[in-house]
């Protein structure tokens, strides 16, 4: 699963973190993405499924941001449509809600702790 991948990227020893990179944007380029921009083309004025929100564009759009953590090139130049689906998804209330600096958000992970982690799971 490409999200397992990307996911399980930053916790990767750092030099298998060079390797990993590779299979992830050609996934991405190749499969994932290229599938969600011929369906956006259709639903250009929705969301990636039709017309109301369900779970395939939060799974889609959490997708994205965490493949731009990893490179922000491979999005911004492979799917442009993919800006589109999110500014619609930040803009739902529930979402502006959750993205305020005072939302119960977890952390990021800070480069001690994944030393720590890595120790702790390899």
């Amino acid at each position: 699963d490409l999200n397992e991948l990307v996911l399980c990227h930053p916790y990767l020893p750092l030099g298998e973190q060079d390797v990993s990179i590779v299979p992830i944007k050609e996934r991405v380029r190749n499969h994932v993405f290229l599938t969600f921009q011929s369906v956006a083309q259709t639903h250009k004025d929705h969301l990636a499924t039709g017309h109301r929100l369900n779970k395939a564009d939060i799974l889609l759009v959490g997708l994205l941001y965490n493949v731009e953590e990893l490179d922000s090139r491979v999005i911004a130049s492979f799917f442009p449509l993919s800006q589109a689906l999110k500014t619609r998804i930040k803009s739902l209330p529930t979402v502006v809600e959750f993205r305020k600096p005072s939302s119960d958000r977890k952390p990021r992970t800070d480069s001690k702790l994944r030393r720590e982690e890595q120790i702790l799971f390899h």
